[in-house]
């Protein structure tokens, strides 16, 4: 019968289950009190307080507490975390410690019902740290990336709004450099427009998207519109006006500056081949020497055109005037053979 007992495995778990159930009819007549936990979020409230004192605070620490209670074993499973709220006034904060006492309440009266005693929070206080509030107003930076398509450049760029207020502690505003929008205009061949995030930068104008979590924005985006405009190069036209002194020769033009891109609208471009440049800014009347004029290219180009650029917009541009010289030759008529003339 030992032997039996021993070694047959059906037995022993036959014997395990029996046990288990017996246990759970215990506990289902016995039904102890039994204590249990759940991990509870900590809500700040009366965050104006610090507000009005032109303060913002950071949790040090956790930002949840342990709420610990008694309940019958029975009822144990239908307690959830959110039969719990906890919160922390601001207005009770301590400014010696940065500690705050944390309140625990019972969300519904089923389960206040479930629950012996009062619920207890374990540690019993959030600390914060304060800080002076900061609120800094920062232009609205586009910032450019993608090539347009050939022969087209980007022109004037719009956003709205031009600038935003950037509010947070002073730590965390004094990380911001610049603020701005990414705007792609690869292989644009027209007017480009949305809207999109706006970005943070630091001093390298590197992106801080970390900082968008301890900073608030008074505006989460920005409209743009930026104009693509059509690029042509122009050769300049020079127009000589006047006649140089007597005794003097105008000999041909010298510029540091021969041909101009600018960019415009097409259908104004369409008509444009050269770039003059008049004769009243060229005139070499009565001119004895070189005459060296600067020219404002820009002053020539008509509305809605301009140079693209990094071009340069001014042309040194030099007249060249020389003398003439005069030299008196002698011919020695002695030794001339005349030809066609009679012996006579």
């Amino acid at each position: 019968m030992k032997e039996k007992l021993t070694n047959n495995l059906g037995l022993k778990v036959l014997s395990l289950a029996l046990a288990i159930f017996a246990w759970f009819m215990v506990v289902d007549v016995v039904n102890p009190l039994v204590e249990s936990s759940l991990e509870v979020p900590v809500e700040m409230i009366n965050e104006d307080i610090l507000t009005k004192a032109n303060l913002t605070y950071e949790v040090v620490g956790k930002k949840t507490v342990t709420v610990t209670y008694q309940v019958r074993s029975r009822d144990r499973y239908r307690i959830k975390t959110g039969d719990f709220y906890a919160s922390a006034d601001l207005a009770n904060l301590y400014d010696v410690t940065g500690s705050i006492p944390v309140n625990v309440e019972v969300a519904s009266r089923e389960t206040r019902s479930m629950i012996e005693g009062t619920p207890t929070a374990k540690p019993g206080v959030v600390r914060i740290q304060t800080e002076e509030l900061q609120r800094k107003k920062f232009d609205v930076i586009p910032h450019v990336s993608g090539e347009t398509e050939e022969g087209y450049d980007v022109g004037d760029i719009t956003v709205k709004p031009q600038y935003i207020y950037v509010t947070g502690p002073v730590s965390a505003v004094g990380k911001v450099s610049s603020v701005g929008i990414e705007l792609d205009v690869s292989g644009a061949n027209s007017d480009v427009t949305g809207s999109a995030k706006i970005v943070l930068y630091d001093a390298n104008g590197n992106q801080q998207p970390d900082l968008m979590d301890e900073v608030s924005l008074n505006r989460q985006e920005a409209e743009y519109q930026a104009s693509i405009l059509k690029v042509k190069t122009l050769g300049l036209d020079f127009q000589i006006e006047g006649e140089v002194a007597k005794g003097y020769r105008f000999t041909g033009v010298d510029s540091n500056v021969k041909s101009v891109p600018v960019e415009g609208l097409k259908s104004i471009l369409a008509s444009m081949s050269t770039l003059v440049v008049p004769g009243e800014l060229l005139n070499i009347e009565g001119a004895t020497g070189d005459v060296t004029v600067e020219v404002d290219l820009t002053a020539l180009l008509p509305d809605n055109i301009s140079i693209t650029k990094d071009a340069a917009a001014t042309a040194v541009i030099t007249l060249r005037v020389e003398a003439l010289e005069q030299r008196n030759l002698v011919f020695d008529t002695s030794s001339l053979e005349l030809t066609g003339a009679s012996e006579d």
